[in-house]
């Protein structure tokens, strides 16, 4: 009997031990008031996750990880209960992320904590190579056969160049004339669906190739080709302020209903100079801004500019490349605008060099004539 006594004791004991060094997810507790993670932002190897703040909690706890039961994971915690969003970053790319949130409350010098949120999944992907006008290095650039070589050659998307006709038509092409590819003295305003066929492309990477000259596209024809082949679509708005052209609300809303039609909002972005952004208000869709300056203070000043108009896209294209070279910029200025919610990237890269130092320090895309990947 005594012998009984004493093995039940024994078990007590160390199952209260066990229960005592068990891990925290083991000792959650419900009266700890808990959050949810309401957004994940995917970059090139890194994610801005962001949860509710808990007035009544002490900080908080993340997990991440590749698993989605959480068999291995990495684990963060935030020691302010006003903090509440934090950038992860060196993700593998080509990964899903699983990533969930808790609260912890500190009471007589111990910490207790709330369940976990539901999990969130976002995929990271790495630098993503943009076609400049399509792979306008090989083809003659803004045409349909540009953007087709791009998807062809494994382009993560296409950039294209827009301006709004005189009748409407919202016509892709670079220049503000088509002398250079079109040979004749017009201006691209005077270029339209109907007409366009008097002036094909006769210029342009291995255009000898084509027995039948490519044309002009319309906004519409590239927008459902990005859609055919479910690639990233950029969307540069033009300007001439020096010829008076600028375009107008109408020609803004043709884009806008076009990307709309398509169904493409999520996949595409359309950036241009400030003036035109408010243009977009409530459109939901993805804007993006070409900043300008190249100093670290200058480019700041467009991080707060993004974050008060909800822009979410910087095209780097004052000072090119050496804007990322910069030592004030680089790395911390990339992480400085994916902590803002904002992707950044530049405009144009031309080296294999240049693409890898961008894959590097985390930026997020590269346009480029050229196949780079």
């Amino acid at each position: 009997m005594y012998k009984k006594a004493r093995t039940t004791i024994c078990l007590l004991l160390v199952l209260l031990s066990v229960i005592t060094v068990l891990p925290f997810e083991a000792r959650a507790t419900k009266t700890v008031p808990n959050t949810s993670v309401f957004k994940l932002t995917a970059f090139s190897k890194s994610m801005l996750v962001k949860w509710k703040k808990q007035k009544q909690a002490t900080g908080y706890q993340l997990q991440y990880s590749t698993f989605s039961k959480f068999t291995s994971y990495k684990k963060i915690t935030i020691r302010k209960n006003t903090t509440t969003s934090k950038l992860i970053t060196s993700l593998t790319p080509d990964n899903n992320y699983y990533v969930r949130v808790r609260t912890y409350k500190k009471t007589n010098g111990k910490n207790e904590f709330s369940p976990w949120s539901e999990k969130k999944k976002v995929y990271i992907d790495e630098l993503q190579l943009v076609g400049h006008r399509g792979f306008s290095s090989q083809y003659p650039e803004n045409t349909t056969e540009a953007f087709n070589g791009a998807v062809s050659n494994d382009f993560n998307g296409i950039e294209c160049d827009v301006w709004e006709s005189e009748n409407g038509d919202i016509m892709v092409h670079h220049d503000s004339t088509i002398r250079r590819m079109c040979g004749a003295d017009k201006y691209i305003w005077k270029i339209n669906s109907k007409n366009r066929v008097k002036y094909p492309i006769i210029h342009g990477s291995n255009i000898a190739d084509y027995e039948e000259k490519p044309l002009i596209p319309t906004i519409e024809e590239v927008v459902n080709f990005a859609k055919e082949n479910n690639c990233k679509l950029y969307i540069h708005i033009k300007a001439d302020t020096a010829k008076g052209y600028k375009i107008s609300k109408p020609g803004i809303k043709k884009i806008i209903k076009a990307v709309q039609s398509a169904g493409i909002k999520k996949n595409t972005v359309i950036f241009c100079r400030k003036q035109y952004l408010s243009y977009f208000k409530n459109n939901k869709l993805q804007t993006g801004i070409i900043p300008n300056g190249e100093t670290r203070s200058q480019l700041n000043s467009n991080i707060k500019w993004c974050i008060k108009n909800n822009v979410k896209t910087l095209v780097i294209y004052d000072g090119g490349f050496d804007t990322f070279k910069n030592p004030d910029n680089g790395k911390s200025f990339i992480n400085a605008c994916h902590k803002s919610g904002i992707k950044v990237g530049l405009y144009t890269t031309k080296t294999k060099a240049q693409f890898n130092y961008l894959n590097k320090i985390g930026a997020d895309f590269a346009m480029s004539d050229y196949k780079l990947n």
